[in-house]
């Protein structure tokens, strides 16, 4: 699990240093195998804008953009990339800096022209393994900003061990509610309706009610379980008049600090929303412009069974799965569209042209996943997570808020209400037990004062009551395994 501390920081307040961070959690039992620096053998790199591109008189394959840096300096670059046209807003290394894989860029000669410094690809960069073409920036960014500061490559990562048992720690959130133990620190609300003129960027960290349309998600879109032991909740609610486009920078640079690639604005909301909170979510494309590779028809029914002996499906990771009946997958009624919490069918994925989507937040059985996983060898984020079990009331408010991200960062529009199926085992949580100070002392070989006991429980989101020789402790869903 990669936490980054800015992301951190966004829920709980805290000044201290990685290191302290770092040595607190391994303490605690998360460990902290080692502190990233994306930013290492990254150095004197800014953003320029191409103002023109002439071809290399002596080569086919290379090219000579010239580049504003800002200040009025323009770089004359050899460069073999092909992506790359007039207007474009690119990571420049100038001379005497230096990228993954070449530790010191040099004014030199290529083919006979000269070349002040470098283009460089997500590669070099390191925030991916594309090396065929260079990183096109947003059109907004700044001319001659530190590419470094803009994507977050300066800002700490711990990389941390999380076992089996702890999965309420298999989030930016959980972490954080596990640092602000440590650190007698209050997590920060995440329910506060947004302020006016917040940031989108601070404002999604807020829970908050996105205006939706008069028109009702049950009336478009209904859910039906069959196998409710590997299934015990699932919801779904419709975004309409959606559009598929790249996610802003603060968004990507997020994934990657976490290890995800961004893909777009509907699917990296879903990997953020499950990063950040722990529930995965999934986004199925129901309505398709100009794309008869995809569901010919608007998906309507959703029913969620085991698979028939012989099913097929072709998942997103471009592999065609043959599936037995042991497996629990999503249909449209008829066809699987999903292997239910590893991964979705190619067929429903979101992508350019999709203007509708059904998302959908699940709790799915951990040992059939696990089942599933290794009988596939196929593993996701999504799949590990509910292996470790998922809180079951952490449902709603993931799905609440990737909707809310979704709709303000595609323009969609949030359809009434949330199609929710929920078995008798989905509300089987929220266990009181009684806690006897005496059992404490005799575990930890110490003796704890009630008062510390308490404070350290209720950091946690436990409810404690009681006095004298023994606690009233209620156990808080995120506690509970699948």
């Amino acid at each position: 699990m990669l936490l980054p501390l800015s992301w951190l920081k966004q829920f709980v307040k805290i000044d201290k240093t990685p290191e302290q961070i770092a040595e607190k959690l391994t303490l605690s039992g998360s460990e902290v195998e080692k502190i990233v620096d994306n930013s290492q053998g990254l150095s004197k790199i800014v953003v320029g804008q191409i103002k023109e591109i002439k071809p290399h008189p002596d080569a086919d394959k290379l090219c000579l953009p010239k580049v504003d840096i800002g200040k009025n300096k323009l770089l004359e670059i050899v460069c073999g990339a092909s992506n790359i046209k007039t207007g474009d807003k690119v990571p420049v290394v100038l001379a005497g800096g230096s990228v993954i894989g070449i530790p010191k860029v040099e004014k030199r000669k290529i083919r006979g022209l000269a070349s002040d410094g470098m283009l460089c690809s997500q590669r070099e960069l390191g925030i991916g393994d594309d090396h065929m073409g260079i990183f096109i920036l947003p059109d907004n960014v700044k001319i001659g900003e530190d590419v470094v500061k803009l994507l977050e490559l300066d800002e700490p990562v711990l990389e941390l061990e999380i076992t089996p048992n702890r999965a309420d720690c298999f989030s930016v959130q959980g972490l954080a509610r596990e640092v602000a133990a440590l650190f007698g620190r209050k997590i920060q609300d995440t329910r506060n309706q947004p302020k006016a003129g917040q940031p989108l960027a601070d404002k999604i960290q807020t829970r908050y009610k996105t205006q939706e349309t008069n028109k009702s998600a049950s009336s478009v879109i209904s859910v039906h379980i069959n196998d409710k032991a590997l299934c015990p909740k699932y919801t779904a609610c419709v975004i309409e008049n959606v559009t598929v486009a790249p996610s802003p920078m603060w968004l990507q640079n997020k994934l990657r600090q976490v290890g995800i690639r961004p893909i777009n604005n509907v699917v990296d909301v879903t990997n953020y929303v499950m990063m950040e909170l722990g529930q995965p979510l999934h986004a199925f494309g129901i309505e398709i412009e100009a794309d008869t590779r995809r569901l010919k028809r608007r998906l309507t029914r959703i029913v969620v069974r085991r698979a028939k002996r012989g099913e097929k499906i072709l998942a997103l990771d471009g592999n065609t799965y043959n599936l037995n009946d042991s497996m629990l997958v999503i249909t449209d009624g008829k066809n699987p569209i999903a292997i239910a919490g590893i991964m979705g069918g190619q067929e429903s994925g979101v992508a350019a042209g999709t203007t509708a989507i059904i998302l959908e937040a699940a709790v799915f059985d951990s040992v059939s996943v696990r089942k599933t996983s290794r009988a596939l060898g196929l593993r996701s984020e999504s799949s590990m997570r509910f292996e470790k079990g998922v809180d079951f009331d952490a449902v709603e408010d993931a799905i609440t808020k990737a909707a809310a991200m979704i709709a303000e960062l595609s323009g969609g529009t949030v359809l009434r209400g949330i199609v929710s199926v929920e078995t008798a085992a989905a509300r089987r949580l929220g266990n009181t037990i009684k806690l006897p100070i005496s059992e404490i002392t005799r575990l930890l070989g110490i003796d704890v004062p009630i008062a510390k006991i308490k404070s350290i429980l209720q950091s946690l989101g436990f409810i404690v009551s009681g006095t004298g020789g023994s606690l009233v402790v209620k156990v808080p869903s995120l506690q509970h395994p699948t």
